[in-house]
């Protein structure tokens, strides 16, 4: 077993992290500009404390054992295999919101997830198995390993929050900074043209103007959503079906939300399993969907018989079950399935011919033409 360190995927960490990022922003430019003049170094610092991140700690040292030992069963002779399941438990402090793609990470060993999070409770389960097959002090072998993994995890989930924070607290400044200079020049510049000063009663028209077409609109003043706008688009429910392209899933679920300003879109792997079997939770969660992305991405190779040399690439397995289920309960021709092909992936025959968005150069160079499918179907105004 390999102590080097995996290469960790942070897709979803790093979506959550560009949000966060824009909120903070967006605090700033909230500001009136009697405040921003006002804001000195203890204000700015005030404002960044409530947007760093405090890295998650995972303690290694009160590590415990899940009293139960788990017999395995075969389920297709529906008898004991003679494997052992057994769970570690590391308590984790601080938010452990950051540590949600651990069970995304992959062991070099078994291709297993590394291990899970369970965000209620704050701790993170380790799950090995044993077999009678296995040397004395296999466990506590694979339990050193995977713990030395889910070590290194966390640590590479904390410096990319410690760098994080140093941008953020650079990024807020710059954005103060050069919102301070413009108001104290335009002042500046006004007091050098050397003309009286006088309240323009233009400023309130047009606030009244600006009331009254975003009520229009569903909106209010400040960004708050109307009760219209959410029963309408910004409450349709959507579904992204994704098989292991992770980076182009986080890019679409940012596209949607950040820019489209659609609702979160249910992303299957992140919603709780409440004991539901996993088709039991697709099935729950894809009741009220009307609207449905899925990503057509080369994740698996697959042989072709007539043809043993030549390797072709398709999607995951779980993707075209989950295409082929929606596409019957929305309907092939409702517009409400969206394909989204990337590089050198086989098609399903049967869909042969229905038209898809080519996202291979990324999810923003395809934006304008998800928008405007999204238009035609009445979501977007």
């Amino acid at each position: 077993m390999s102590e080097q360190e995996l290469p960790f995927v942070h897709d979803f960490l790093d979506s959550k992290l560009r949000e966060r990022l824009h909120t903070a922003l967006s605090a700033i430019s909230r500001l009136s500009k009697e405040n921003v003049l006002q804001c000195g170094s203890g204000c700015l610092t005030e404002l960044v404390r409530e947007f760093v991140v405090a890295p998650p700690l995972a303690r290694l040292d009160l590590m415990v054992a899940d009293e139960e030992v788990v017999e395995t069963v075969d389920s297709t002779f529906e008898r004991k295999t003679g494997n052992t399941g057994h769970i570690f438990l590391i308590p984790v402090e601080r938010d452990v919101q950051w540590l949600e793609e651990i069970d995304s990470q992959r062991t070099s060993v078994d291709s297993a997830p590394l291990a899970f999070l369970d965000k209620k409770r704050s701790w993170i389960s380790v799950r090995l198995m044993l077999s009678p097959e296995d040397v004395d002090g296999a466990l506590k072998q694979k339990l050193n390993y995977r713990s030395r993994l889910v070590e290194q995890y966390v640590d590479s989930v904390a410096k990319k929050l410690i760098e994080f924070n140093k941008k953020l607290a650079e990024k807020m400044t710059l954005e103060m900074n050069k919102r301070k200079s413009s108001i104290t020049k335009a002042e500046r510049e006004l007091e050098d043209v050397g003309v009286p000063r006088v309240h323009n009663p233009l400023h309130e028209e047009r606030t009244i103007q600006m009331e009254r077409l975003m009520q229009r609109l569903g909106k209010y003043m400040g960004g708050a959503t109307s009760l219209t706008e959410k029963a309408g688009r910004q409450e349709v429910r959507s579904f992204i079906v994704h098989g292991h392209d992770h980076q182009s899933l986080y890019e679409l679920k940012d596209y949607l939300q950040n820019t489209l300003k659609l609702a979160e879109p249910v992303i299957l792997r992140k919603m709780p399993g409440l004991g539901k079997t996993l088709i039991e939770k697709f099935e729950s969660e894809a009741e009220a969907v009307e609207l449905v992305f899925v990503l057509l991405t080369p994740d698996d190779d697959v042989a072709d018989p007539s043809e043993p040399d030549a390797q072709k690439r398709r999607a995951r397995q779980n993707v075209i079950l989950e295409l082929g289920f929606f596409m019957g309960k929305l309907g092939r021709k409702s517009g409400k399935i969206l394909l989204l092909h990337k590089g050198p992936v086989e098609i399903p025959s049967d869909i042969i011919g229905i038209e898809y968005i080519d996202i291979t150069n990324g999810i923003e160079s395809a934006g304008e033409i998800i928008r405007r499918e999204i238009e035609a179907l009445g979501i977007l105004k």
